[in-house]
């Protein structure tokens, strides 16, 4: 009789030695990464996740093992019932966004003095449109729901261009060395001056579309294959911030299953998604400085190790690493795909290349910071995220005193993450709403456009709950193959095909030659990735 609890507790074990097992296989796979988008790998960059001690964790009893899969059995059944209620309720409120958010925001009744257009995204912006009314209100300037300010535009320029894939910079110096410096100032300028040629582009036409773009330089079929390049693209920019947040919450609460912080990640987002722009902004502002804090805190570490990496560690140039790095480098400011929908929101779309050069600015600064420092402070012992050095010496075991930091740095990266995840939403159904808009009637597009925002997030939920711990690779391709393509290549061509004047020789050679850089370094993330 007193047989059957000692039976039952190496099968109680299992799953917790399986997930150990799991912890050990992604801490191996985010080590060999040499190349690629890293910030479409979101398992690196959860503070002190491969150090949870797994494997010695004392082995549960049946009863407690029984009690805690009923608690995470009700736990899951009313996060479920929850999520559809959401749904459900949303697809009553969808369609009437933005009344919601004038009866919200408006003090008093619009004014007709001043006229400010509320741009349809993939609608081509026509002046004789206002003397009818079509698609355009009249509203007291500066308070149309969704009217972005320059500030607005730079707030959340910046926060699309830096991403998770500053962390993985430091780590990039230690295979370049200090020379990735140049690296890093090169792909941000080309970064910004695609980002200008596409931004001049659409102005030019008077849409706020890559695939109206597209289609208005190459047809109607260049038009599909772009706008699902797009879709895939930040769908896949979707999964990684849900998985990177919700990984991050588990973090933050010993215990929480995956799926449930899955759940509450999904479900902030989309109230997240119903925020006005001015409110938004400042989210965007808490979530970077959080950012921020989580890197200060990494070259706080650096600051207080015990010993500093040999000398050898720290050269000027490693001619072996430099293709691995810039792998790694040509990612992190190439946030093109963002900006269709970001433009589309401004009071002024002129106004938007203003909005590029100062959040460029900013991040190449802040980049170059938290790199150089990193690499100098840890050597080549920088780990492929730099939240994985937060708190640990050289040989990643924690520092005294410092144990506070993984917790404060996975709270700060959710609250990135869920920010992050918002400005993808946005940029991702007004992408879907663009490609479907030519092809239903007006009843049939108001339906299904309302269904757009739960029915994304629902499916991004269901496939990051599933397939959360096994999703690194397909997100570093999906980045790889289509990051680079968007950035790149897209814009490039076409500001080439619709330019009103010949281009001159020298400018035709850096147009191929930025071409191909987007191929090269798409077949290089693919090859890495595969």
């Amino acid at each position: 009789p007193g047989a059957a609890p000692v039976a039952a507790a190496p099968r109680a074990a299992a799953p917790a030695e399986a997930h150990a097992r799991r912890l050990a296989q992604l801490v191996n796979a985010s080590r060999s990464w040499s190349a690629g988008s890293g910030r479409m790998a979101p398992h690196m960059h959860v503070a002190g996740y491969a150090r949870r001690p797994a494997l010695d964790a004392r082995p549960l009893s049946a009863e407690v093992a029984t009690d805690a899969g009923r608690t995470l059995d009700v736990l899951r059944w009313s996060m479920t019932v929850a999520g559809a209620l959401v749904i459900l309720v949303s697809l009553l409120l969808a369609a009437n966004r933005e009344a919601l958010t004038l009866l919200v925001l408006r003090k008093g009744r619009p004014s007709r003095s001043k006229c400010q257009p509320r741009f349809v995204l993939g609608e081509v912006f026509d002046p004789a449109d206002i003397a009818i009314g079509h698609s355009y209100e009249f509203v007291d300037e500066g308070e149309a729901p969704g009217a972005f300010s320059v500030w607005d535009g730079t707030v959340a320029a910046f926060s699309c261009i830096v991403g998770t894939g500053l962390l993985a910079m430091p780590y990039a110096f230690s295979l370049a060395g200090m020379g990735a410096t140049v690296l890093v100032v090169f792909f941000v300028g080309c970064s910004l001056y695609t980002g200008h040629l596409l931004s001049w582009s659409m102005h030019q036409l008077g849409t706020f579309s890559l695939g109206s773009l597209v289609e208005e330089a190459f047809g109607s079929r260049a038009r599909r294959a772009t706008n699902a390049f797009l879709v895939v693209e930040l769908w896949g920019y979707m999964l990684s911030s849900l998985v990177c947040g919700s990984l991050n919450v588990a973090q933050l609460g010993e215990g929480i299953d995956t799926r449930i912080a899955v759940a509450l990640c999904t479900i902030s987002v989309y109230f997240m998604s119903f925020l006005p722009s001015r409110v938004m902004t400042r989210v965007n502002v808490l979530a970077n400085l959080s950012f921020i804090v989580c890197c200060a805190m990494f070259v706080f570490t650096g600051l207080r190790l015990p010993e500093r990496p040999p000398p050898t560690d720290l050269q000027v140039v490693k001619p072996h690493g430099l293709i691995a790095a810039a792998g790694i480098l040509v990612f992190s400011p190439a946030a093109h795909s963002f900006y269709p929908a970001l433009m589309g929101k401004m009071a002024d779309p002129a106004a938007f290349p203003i909005c590029l050069r100062r959040a460029y600015g900013a991040a190449c600064v802040l980049y170059l910071a938290v790199a150089v420092s990193g690499y100098y402070l840890f050597g080549n012992r920088v780990q492929p995220s730099a939240v994985m050095n937060i708190g640990v010496d050289l040989s990643l075991s924690p520092l005294p005193d410092l144990g506070w930091m993984n917790p404060v740095a996975a709270f700060g990266m959710c609250i990135k993450m869920l920010a992050l995840a918002t400005l993808v939403l946005s940029s991702l159904t007004s992408t879907i709403e663009s490609s479907l808009s030519g092809g239903l009637g007006k009843g049939e597009g108001d339906g299904l456009r309302a269904a757009i925002t739960p029915g994304v997030l629902a499916i991004s939920a269901v496939v990051a709950t599933r397939f959360a711990h096994e999703m690194a690779s397909l997100l570093n391709l999906i980045g790889s193959v289509f990051c680079m393509n968007i950035a790149f290549v897209i814009p490039v061509m076409c500001f080439w095909r619709l330019s009103p004047e010949p281009l001159g020789w020298a400018r035709r050679a850096g147009f191929v030659a930025l071409i191909t850089m987007g191929v090269t370094f798409a077949v290089l993330g693919f090859c890495s990735a595969v």
